[in-house]
């Protein structure tokens, strides 16, 4: 019976079957643009950072290869390692160069969506999941909603991917002894830093560090998934092991984190005040506004806080998740969307859009605590660490960062729901392999959820038609729009009458799926036959529902508004 478990998977344990399937799903985000010949995003941070930046390094460096301060952007920055070029990641040579980067960029997407994936499938195992499960949470994972909603944030994206390969060559670190291992894991964690952002860096240091800190005060280096080991480890040769990794993967950072120094050695950060926008705004009351008193308040605002240089609280905390944001579990469109930005006004777009697909959070409430090992728990735990640090100042996470020493200087903390949405992929591929393992059973708890699948699938369609019937239907749309104008106040300047037809349209697509998800999981418990197509379906629809959120974001744009 085991080793028929183990041949359903062997195709996914060979890699001249697995890279190609990691390439194809990797691709799909970007075909859309490639169909089109759409060179470029509709963003102007890309355009003018990223793409940008790397373009002008480069050719400036072949000129002045030692020289490692650029002054082209804002009062200066370290050019070999300013995070918003990807001057050292090499997978930015590797595509940019021959390429251009204005068509390399979207391979490079395509590389990162792959990565985030292929990680996933390698730290399946320390979560005890196999290798479909794997796969399931590398896809939640990688072309989740936050994935999608980075995509002008290119740094972000390609750091964030990272994740789930760094924490796996970590528990390999710290489960296996070894040279290679090591030199791994370092090497991982140097590629990360060279081609993320540095918060996206900060995020995977929270992550490894709560691993380490758990490793370290409860020594149990031999997880069920390494039961082979040849050597018994002492806690203190694990423990001189994992302060190698960490301090190798330092001495690799370090093209990256010299000039960084220099940076924060030659600037401070402060909450973005500058002494033109005080100049501006004091403009009404004083007649000259191209000078302060020393002694007035403006200027020795302006000078606290470049002397602080830490960012004010209120800038610092700005851009905290709300509780309503939690609907875009569920919901994608229904507060609006990366692409279209806010229906109801607030943000409810970027880095609160958490969508990991209905059926990647379906399988989440199949997830068993028992069954899952220590890593998972932990994994979790942070999770939920992760989602109360994105709450910002909402749950007090803010109020006791901003005290903390280089967390104080990354502002936006719903960035940090990158945790929470690992931990939540990592959920939906242990309740996948769950239902995998006991859907087929005739458990009476099975039997009723076949009946309620199916009311609710039918309830969901209903919904879906009511939706469409709408959108071809101004008049019951305009009563609908004034019952919500009676208790919420809509600007009367913006058209929310042409704003909620497209919700309608949204809103109908999102139940569709919903109910066509519900009607496969009931297709699903009928019985034992045609398993393999089954377990395909789901597949389909996982991916169809994360993709059309995708190729919704893109604006294509014609060659010439490429930026020479």
């Amino acid at each position: 019976m085991g080793n028929q478990k183990k041949k359903k998977f062997t195709l996914l344990a060979n890699p001249f079957f697995l890279f190609p399937l990691l390439a194809l799903i990797g691709l799909l985000p970007i075909l859309p643009i490639l169909i089109h010949r759409s060179p470029i995003l509709n963003n102007d941070m890309l355009v003018a950072y990223f793409c940008y930046f790397w373009d002008y390094h480069r050719n400036f460096s072949w000129s002045h290869p030692l020289v490692f301060w650029s002054s082209s952007y804002q009062c200066g920055m370290p050019m070999h390692a300013y995070w918003q070029s990807g001057f050292l990641y090499p997978i930015t040579w590797i595509l940019f160069g021959p390429l251009f980067p204005h068509y390399g960029i979207y391979f490079w997407y395509s590389f990162h969506f792959s990565l985030g994936i292929f990680g996933f499938i390698k730290l399946g195992p320390h979560l005890r999941l196999h290798r479909l499960a794997s796969l399931w949470a590398g896809i939640c994972f990688s072309l989740s909603g936050t994935m999608l909603a980075r995509y002008e944030h290119a740094t972000f994206l390609s750091g964030w991917t990272f994740m789930p390969l760094v924490l796996a060559l970590y528990l390999n670190l710290r489960n296996c002894p070894g040279l290679k291992n090591l030199f791994l894991y370092a090497f991982c964690i140097a590629m990360q830093a060279f081609g993320g952002h540095p918060q996206a860096s900060i995020t995977t240091a929270i992550l490894i560090g709560i691993f380490t800190l758990r490793d370290l005060f409860f020594f149990s280096p031999i997880s069920p998934s390494e039961k082979n080991l040849s050597e018994k480890i002492s806690p203190k040769k694990f423990r001189l092991r994992i302060l190698c990794g960490h301090t190798l993967a330092l001495i690799y950072c370090l093209p990256l984190l010299i000039p960084f120094i220099q940076l924060l050695n030659e600037t401070s950060r402060f909450d973005g005040v500058t002494w033109e926008e005080e100049s501006t705004n004091s403009s009404s009351t004083k007649s000259s506004p191209t000078s302060f008193p020393e002694t007035s308040p403006e200027a020795l605002t302006a000078a606290t806080k470049l002397n602080d240089g830490v960012f004010g609280f209120e800038k610092f905390s700005t851009g905290g998740m709300r509780p309503l944001h939690l609907l875009s579990l569920l919901a994608p469109n229904f507060l609006g969307s990366p692409a279209n930005a806010s229906w109801w006004g607030g943000e409810a777009w970027g880095e609160v859009f958490i969508y990991l697909g209905g059926l990647g959070f379906f399988f989440c409430f199949f997830a068993s605590w028992r069954r899952a090992n220590k890593d998972q728990r932990l994994l979790w735990i942070i999770a939920g660490i992760g989602l109360w640090i994105a709450f910002g100042k909402h749950l007090g996470a803010s109020q006791i960062l901003y005290h903390i020493p280089v967390l104080n200087n990354f502002r936006r903390p719903a960035r940090f729901v990158i945790l929470f949405v690992l931990g939540v992929a990592a959920c939906s591929g242990h309740g996948f392999q769950f239902w995998l393992a006991y859907a087929r059973s005739k458990s009476i708890r099975f039997i009723h959820l076949k009946r309620l699948l199916f009311i609710c699938s039918i309830f969901a369609t209903g919904i879906s038609v009511f939706f469409s019937i709408l959108i071809f239907s101004p008049n019951l749309s305009g009563k609908i729009f004034s019952l919500i104008q009676s208790f919420k106040h809509l600007d009367s300047q913006k058209n929310y009458l042409e704003k909620m037809t497209t919700l309608f349209q949204f809103s109908a697509i999102d139940f569709a799926f919903i109910a066509l998800s519900l009607f496969i999981l009931w297709f699903f418990l009928q019985g034992k036959k045609y398993f393999n197509l089954k377990i395909s379906l789901l597949f389909f629809i996982l991916l169809a529902d994360l993709l059309r959120l995708h190729w919704d974001h893109f604006y294509l744009f014609p060659s010439n508004f490429y930026r020479n």
